[in-house]
């Protein structure tokens, strides 16, 4: 296919290296400015355009602005259709959050508009262009555009769902919960950790092993441990560690043992605990 791109960023240029690398033509790259046009699209071989530059012929319109631009972004697009632009088959954007109805001034002029979010951490285009492969794409779209959207996402070696866009504040939500509710967790063990002089990384095939039950099974049911089994004292322990070692981290450790006990049904158990040093 190919591809325009608007708006160079990790995300981006992430989706337009990958593509790239699976045979589709990055035809222009569009920037706010032409200097970091010509950059990025150096590294597709593609032509470097500003938003009021005449676009030439594309199938896709990759919109992958920050989520407060995306609704710009799309009436300029739509002022270049009218002045001649050749629409693409569909235009969407990356955002997981925003409603396929930032794009509606590309409707109004006849464009089929969507959403495709990859479900990815992209922390530079490089490193986000070699994830994306067996990842997982949220595709909001309507029934005539879906099927190109799946054909595009499966091209990359990625797997698309279907997300309904009233459903994407929700789906976000769980996204952040698991991708940076796990890290602030992580941040607890790995200060605790420093402060006995052993390495984080002895904590990597335990949370492998988690991640992989919790998918294979269900997060409540990969529930192991010593909050699980009602062992109050260990906990005690745990908790009365991180007091003395990580005690800025100490109302978050008791947030979550308060949670887990909740989960595993011993909320009465640990209620003492949980009070004795809630803050």
């Amino acid at each position: 296919m190919r591809i325009t791109l608007v708006g160079p960023g990790r995300a981006g240029m992430s989706l337009a290296l990958a593509s790239h690398t699976s045979g589709h033509r990055i035809v222009t790259v569009v920037a706010r400015n032409l200097e970091s046009a010509r950059s990025a699209a150096e590294e597709v071989g593609a032509k470097a355009a500003i938003l009021s530059t005449q676009l030439e012929p594309s199938d896709l319109w990759v919109i992958a602005t920050r989520d407060d631009a995306i609704g710009n972004v799309a009436r300029a697009l739509s002022d270049l259709l009218a002045e001649g632009t050749p629409p693409p088959k569909v235009a969407f954007h990356l955002s997981g959050m925003m409603s396929v109805t930032a794009l509606d001034s590309l409707r109004t002029a006849g464009v089929p508009t969507a959403s495709l979010h990859p479900l990815q951490t992209m922390p530079n285009p490089q490193v986000g262009s070699e994830r994306l492969p067996g990842s997982w794409f949220a595709v909001t779209a309507d029934d005539d555009s879906y099927p190109l959207l799946v054909e595009f996402v499966e091209s990359l070696g990625g797997r698309p769902f279907r997300l309904q866009d009233s459903a994407k504040a929700v789906y976000h939500a769980a996204a952040a919960a698991a991708a940076n509710f796990t890290l602030a967790n992580m941040v607890v063990a790995q200060d605790l950790l420093d402060s006995i002089d052993v390495p984080i990384a002895v904590l990597g095939p335990l949370m492998d092993a988690i991640v992989s039950n919790a998918i294979a099974i269900g997060p409540r049911a990969a529930l192991t441990g010593p909050i699980a089994r009602g062992d109050v004292e260990t906990v005690a322990s745990q908790v009365r560690a991180v007091a003395t070692n990580t005690p800025e981290l100490l109302s978050l450790f008791v947030a979550n043992v308060a949670f887990l006990a909740r989960i595993a049904g011993r909320s009465e158990q640990f209620a003492d605990l949980v009070d004795e040093y809630a803050v």
